[in-house]
This record gives C-alpha cells, sequence and structure tokens, in this order.
C-alpha cells in the first residue's frame, strides 16, 4: 500500500478551497480498476465519476467539464 502511504504523507499539502471543487473522471475500460482509482479520489475527499467508455466520457464532459481526468490510453 505504497499509494495510502503517500497520500496520508501528503494531505497537508492540499489546497482546501480546491478540495471542494475537484471533479475528476476517470475512463477506464477495465471496470474493476475504474472502481478502484474512483474509490481512492474518493477517500482523500475529491468528487469523482467514472466511466468504461470513451463516447460515455464525452457525454460527461459535455454536461460539467471536469478538473481532471485520468484516462486509460489503450483503451479499444
Amino acid at each position: 500500500m505504497k499509494m495510502n502511504r503517500w497520500i496520508n504523507n501528503n494531505k497537508d499539502v492540499r489546497n482546501k478551497k480546491m478540495d471542494a471543487a475537484l471533479d475528476v473522471l476517470v475512463v477506464d475500460d477495465d471496470h474493476e480498476q475504474a472502481k478502484i482509482t474512483k474509490m481512492l479520489i474518493e477517500r482523500n475527499g475529491f468528487h469523482s465519476k467514472f466511466t468504461t467508455n470513451g463516447q460515455e466520457a464525452l457525454e460527461i464532459i459535455q454536461t460539467k467539464t471536469p478538473r481532471l481526468v485520468i484516462l486509460d490510453l489503450m483503451m479499444p
């Protein structure tokens, strides 16, 4: 759990004003990987959505543009 240790060590670095405003979109065709990533993001106080296909990601972005997109570049 190196990631959890890194997150715990760096919690004070985040800007508290940004926490509430940071929406993250996770796009990954591996459903389990997307769920894990979403869980880690939300555990740290950020809002997130995930999808497993590019078309749905584009629709989400058109509705509300996220501040950050985590994208699997090797999707079919």
